[in-house]
């Protein structure tokens, strides 16, 4: 039938979907009309009414059984409606209805055309589609349902709702899931860009001669000898001076120490530079840093005695007031540890002799115009947040705390050596006894981790989950009553820890990929080079100029790109894959695999957070 309102034709039984006209029957003129219009249309001269629902009539019809008009579609949205000849404002109830089911009908069409989801009985009581067009049978939308017919403006409002509810939250998710939420900071040696905007560089020069630096998540330092460059949270600072070398920085950027090649040192919040007033006339150390707030710094002047031993050094503590004090001068070198942001300050304090041999280390604390000694006796020392590993010169594992003063705690003795690798946590320590290397954490009782006596190229060790090691190229995975040697690998950088997905990923010898966790180790394919992606779980291998993506340990490898060479460093920024090639090449790969862009040759790389 063909609404003669607006002229959809449709099948529906109870309002145009297109115009929202309620459907009248008039039974008692169809025949007549029927007929004159067949013979109107044999004779040519059939006018726009269809021998179908004729609603000519209707205004008749409605005044007769007192039911409301339905206004023209011209008129829709500011329609006033009559009933018994009493103008009423608003809409219908029957046409904010029906504007909901073609609504919840498109979605539902969507999502069956998409998906191939059903609809829910409760809602709809039957859904179907013409001859498999993607056209509805919108007599099947009538609702009928029980709970319609008992309350049908609160619930089908309610169903509306949720219907909306739905397609929106699908809707954000997409469009979130497509949202870059990093970028790739990189320096190809001449000019430094950010991955989203290629087309304009941040800073530099044809000259070159850059050295850059990683801050933050979200933060970058570069220098030369005309400036300081910083990018830092979106936004950009520039200093422009006869630049010596950057000392020391916060992640923020909020706080950077630099020298000119005048001798003068400065302090700088990234828009004003302060002079720091010191005598540099011996020299200014490496023994510098600056608290995470950017309002305190330390730093050393020092000199060298004629037996190359350390002269004697001022050690100082100032702020972005252009405060200045003197915390110590002697002959020992200082190694600063932690400045906090209360002023306070942690570092080591070396006794040097001849030839810069430390014949003792002892850690200092700093607070309140004060220098108080922790402990003493120190052979060598690892940091772990704000933990203090470290091993006495008679072979006891320690740990204290930063910003306390104590206690001590002895965790295992006869130790030989520490290792350079920490947990994988980021807690504790790994350290080697003449049986094995072994774990140790201030909330936990020493473990050996595996069997090796001799020195461990890689270690890999996180809450008993990664328990694994390289030794005298040989694989290994510790654990039980013996170590098992899984496979050999000639170059320790074959092999990558994979922090997001908690496995490592290692090329073996020849030539195949292994995805080892705990005892469990899968051969998965062939390849030549393998890098954990930061920012994202798995990893990605390449085999023959060819990136390949593994996003599970059990799953199967897909065809990301092709590039020249083996991968050695690989980013994600939420929409997009960064690779960097063996050749120092980078790479920008979208999600289906199309490489976008080749940024060419690059010297440093980092992610960075929007």
């Amino acid at each position: 039938m063909i609404c003669d309102k607006c002229g959809f034709e449709h099948n529906s039984k109870s309002v145009c979907p297109k115009c929202g006209a309620r459907v009248i029957y008039v039974n008692e003129d169809y025949l007549r009309r029927k007929e004159e219009w067949e013979k109107a249309q044999k004779a040519g001269t059939a006018g726009a009414l269809p021998p179908g629902i004729m609603h000519s009539t209707r205004e008749e019809h409605d005044r007769e059984k007192g039911r409301d008009t339905v206004v023209s579609r011209e008129s829709y949205g500011r329609q006033n409606t009559q009933k018994g000849g009493s103008e009423t404002a608003g809409l219908s109830f029957d046409v904010v209805r029906s504007v909901i089911i073609k609504a919840v009908a498109g979605v539902i069409v969507f999502f069956k055309k998409h998906f191939g989801r059903r609809k829910p009985a409760e809602v709809i009581r039957e859904l179907k589609f013409d001859d498999g067009k993607e056209t509805l049978d919108t007599s099947k939308l009538v609702v009928s349902h029980k709970i319609f017919k008992d309350k049908p403006r609160p619930v089908f409002i309610t169903a509306a709702a949720v219907v909306f509810a739905a397609v929106a939250a699908v809707v954000i998710i997409n469009v979130i899931r497509n949202i870059d939420h990093s970028r790739v900071f990189y320096y190809d040696g001449k000019y430094a860009y950010l991955s989203d905007d290629t087309d304009n560089a941040l800073w530099g020069s044809t000259d070159g001669g850059m050295t850059i630096a990683s801050a933050g998540d979200s933060a970058v330092i570069g220098y030369d000898s005309d400036g300081i460059y910083m990018y830092s949270s979106g936004r950009k600072y520039t200093i422009q001076a006869s630049i010596s070398s950057v000392a020391a920085y916060n992640e923020q950027l909020t706080g950077v120490i630099y020298t000119t090649s005048d001798g003068g040192v400065f302090y700088t919040d990234g828009k004003d530079s302060l002079k720091i007033d010191i005598d540099v006339a011996q020299g200014f150390t490496h023994a510098c840093k600056v608290s995470d707030n950017g309002k305190y710094y330390v730093l050393t002047t020092s000199g060298e005695s004629d037996d190359f031993s350390s002269g004697e050094s001022s050690f100082y503590i100032g702020d972005s007031d252009g405060n200045l004090t003197l915390i110590s001068r002697d002959n020992n070198d200082k190694d600063v540890l932690r400045v906090y942001d209360d002023g306070s300050v942690v570092y080591i304090d070396m006794e040097t002799g001849d030839y810069g041999i430390v014949n003792s280390r002892k850690i200092m604390r700093y607070a309140d115009e004060s220098v108080t000694q922790i402990t003493d006796g120190l052979s060598k020392y690892r940091t772990s947040g704000d933990e203090i590993y470290y091993l006495t010169t008679d072979g006891k594992i320690c740990m204290t705390e930063m910003n306390q003063n104590g206690p001590v705690t002895a965790l295992d003795f006869e130790v030989q050596d520490l290792s350079d690798n920490l947990a994988g946590t980021g807690k504790g320590i790994i350290y080697r006894k003449d049986d094995g290397y072994y774990y140790a954490g201030a909330d936990s009782e020493p473990i050996r981790i595996n069997k090796c006596k001799d020195d461990a190229d890689c270690i890999w060790y996180e809450e008993n989950i990664i328990n694994s090691y390289i030794c005298d190229g040989e694989f290994y995975s510790a654990g039980g009553t013996s170590d098992k040697a899984l496979f050999e690998i000639n170059d320790p950088d074959k092999a990558v820890y994979s922090a997001e997905s908690g496995y490592i990923a290692a090329v073996s010898s020849d030539g195949n990929l292994h995805i080892v966790s705990g005892s469990s180790d899968r051969k998965t394919a062939a390849a030549d080079s393998v890098s954990e992606i930061a920012n994202h779980k798995g990893v990605i291998y390449t085999k023959d100029n060819t990136a390949y993506l593994l996003l599970k340990p059990d799953g199967r490898p897909k065809k990301l790109a092709d590039i020249s060479g083996g991968v050695v460093s690989a980013f994600y920024s939420g929409r997009r894959y960064y690779i960097v090639n063996d050749k120092n090449i980078l790479y920008n790969v979208k999600q289906n695999g199309r490489v976008s862009e080749n940024a060419g040759y690059v010297l440093f790389t980092d992610l960075m957070e929007k």
